[in-house]
């Protein structure tokens, strides 16, 4: 059986009424996975019974969530110093996981976080033992409703590659996982001819003005990727476009991504309406990368 491709959308831009139109193109497409995003989760967190309309758009749709992406933000994040917060921080987090669970996902990806690391230029040894305390506390949780957790890498110092590969060997479970997003991959990489000067200022920023670049990063994370988020760029900012109109030489990307031990889902994260693109593109661009 072949790994499904999911695709993400922010629905906060869209209008309800758009929602089964916008699901019937898909299908008319043959998609029909999709995932779970952040503001679907917190509309939850915020009012239960709006958890019922997707249930019933799932079931009239015949479609699948396949893969969750958890609230995050300063504080929401992994690696949340509030300790009035955290406790809080961790109850919504299961919340949301027990949500993604019941509409069938079975990774959720999850951020170690960027506030601290960016505002307040928090090294890394002060974070970690935030974010372990945070995975002690939820992957019970995760192993109980029979998902996985997926930590993402980025483009901040707190989750650069080398951190994920720290916290993916912490804890003897299956229930921790890798979410490996290409787009940040490729604005760390560095390979010749890349220009630190044509970086966007807030890559830089993130990072102090002295990034620690890493080349290599879909390679060190190989061994525990369960899901990826997949969008391009020209590798000096996070722009989520279409593969194939940026820099990621996708044809030896994706032969190394299809041959992760562990991989369940492929998921695009293209920002398909802000470049005008249409869903037939979009699935046609998958499906020729990941299905060709």
């Amino acid at each position: 059986m072949s790994v499904p491709i999911v695709y993400h959308h922010n629905w906060g831009i869209m209008p309800e009424v758009m929602y089964d139109s916008f699901f019937d193109e898909f299908k008319q497409n043959g998609a029909y996975d999709f995932v779970l995003v952040e503001s679907i989760l917190e509309g939850f967190l915020k009012k239960p019974s709006s958890f019922g309309t997707w249930l019933r758009l799932k079931a009239h749709h015949g479609i699948n969530f396949n893969d969750a992406h958890m609230p995050y933000g300063e504080h929401m994040d992994l690696a949340c110093p509030d300790r009035g917060r955290r406790n809080q921080m961790i109850e919504d987090q299961k919340r949301a996981m027990a949500y993604a669970a019941d509409l069938g996902c079975k990774t959720c990806t999850i951020h170690i976080g960027a506030f601290e690391s960016v505002v307040f230029q928090t090294p890394n040894d002060v974070i970690r033992p935030l974010v372990l305390d945070s995975l002690e506390k939820l992957l019970p949780e995760a192993e109980k409703l029979g998902i996985i957790l997926a930590i993402e890498n980025s483009f901040e110092r707190s989750n650069a590659t080398s951190e994920i590969v720290y916290y993916s060997k912490q804890f003897d479970t299956p229930a921790l996982g890798v979410c490996y997003d290409s787009g940040h991959a490729n604005i760390i990489a560095f390979p010749p001819g890349k220009e630190e000067a044509k970086y966007k200022e807030y890559i830089m920023n993130s990072w102090a003005g002295k990034i620690d670049y890493c080349n290599d990063a879909v390679d060190q994370l190989l061994p525990c990727i369960v899901t990826c988020h997949i969008h391009d760029n020209d590798g000096y900012g996070d722009d989520h476009i279409m593969p194939g109109t940026g820099s990621i030489n996708w044809k030896e990307l994706a032969a190394k991504i299809m041959s992760a031990p562990r991989l369940m889902s492929i998921q695009s994260e293209v920002n398909m309406f802000r470049d005008g693109n249409s869903v037939k593109r979009l699935v046609d661009t998958f499906n020729g990368i990941f299905r060709g």
